[in-house]
């Protein structure tokens, strides 16, 4: 079971990089990219 939930975490990970990058080659302050891309600010 531990491995999984690594592998989980592993993924997620990869997803939120990829929103931040996503994000900052917006060139959109980040309160606007969330708003625009339906995220929590505070969870970003």
């Amino acid at each position: 079971m531990g491995r999984i939930r690594e592998i989980k975490k592993q993924v997620r990970h990869k997803e939120w990089a990829a929103m931040v990058q996503e994000c900052q080659s917006s060139g959109k302050k980040v309160e606007e990219w969330c708003n625009e891309n339906g995220i929590n600010i505070s969870t970003y």
